[in-house]
């Protein structure tokens, strides 16, 4: 669980058996004062389960910016 107010991250939970593996970036977010998005530009090593956290935030970065489709116009 990812926990944000006004897309900066304040908060997480990871419950899971590599925990450790993936909440260290979370915590640099909020300790940062990190937007989501910031999350998806980061460098995420494949195969890891901290891919995880990157497809969270580009998931959210998407879901974002869908919701000003109305601003592009198309021909």
């Amino acid at each position: 669980i990812v926990v944000t107010h006004k897309q900066t991250v304040v908060g997480a939970h990871i419950l899971a058996p590599a925990a450790g593996e993936m909440i260290h970036e979370l915590a640099l977010a909020i300790a940062q004062r990190l937007k989501v998005g910031a999350l998806a530009q980061f460098t995420h090593v494949y195969p890891t389960l901290s891919t995880s956290i990157g497809r969270i935030a580009g998931d959210a970065a998407f879901a974002r910016a869908d919701r000003l489709r109305w601003l592009i116009r198309r021909k």
